[in-house]
């Protein structure tokens, strides 16, 4: 035989207090998976790293800046370059960095390029100068990637464009 005065208790106070707890779950987890706004970044310095045969390697130094209203708890970031709209070079940084909120910040990334995209940057340059007639041609780049945030958040894309001289690029 059911228990009726059982039943009622199950009904009026367990059922409203798993319902409650489930609202306040779904809740706090809302507010947890916002989605940031991509940071702007851009290159801060580049400088001549290595230079083998077959690749040079080049220091870009990227800065973060953080327009979101909490701080991006960095975990590395993947990133390609285009000069004059051909793939240029690629790069990772593992470099952990919190980016505060409204704030910024800079992480160096190593950019690897091979021989055969740096010749094809130079003619693409020396003929730019050419039709110009200008000595030192700016080259227009674009960096473009994905930067790896802690926790569960999705890495989030980020682009930016400008524009180099080799004055940019000489060792110092």
């Amino acid at each position: 035989m059911i228990d009726l005065r059982r039943n009622r208790v199950f009904h009026r106070f367990f059922l409203p207090a798993v319902f409650t707890a489930g609202l306040l779950l779904v809740a706090n987890c809302a507010g947890m998976g916002r989605k940031p706004l991509p940071p702007r970044i851009q290159i801060a310095d580049i400088q001549v790293q290595e230079v083998k045969a077959l690749e040079t390697a080049f220091q870009v130094q990227l800065r973060l800046i953080n327009p979101n209203d909490f701080p991006l708890d960095v975990k590395g970031l993947s990133c390609d370059m285009e000069i004059d709209g051909k793939r240029f070079a690629a790069g990772v940084s593992n470099t952990h960095r919190q980016i505060p909120a409204y704030g910024s910040d800079t992480i160096e990334v190593s950019v690897y390029s091979s021989a055969i995209n740096m010749a094809a940057a130079l003619i693409q340059m020396l003929k730019k100068a050419q039709k110009t007639g200008a000595a030192s041609e700016k080259l227009v780049y674009r960096l473009s990637g994905r930067l790896n945030l802690g926790g569960l958040a999705a890495p989030v894309p980020f682009s930016s464009e400008g524009a180099l001289s080799l004055d940019d690029l000489a060792p110092r």
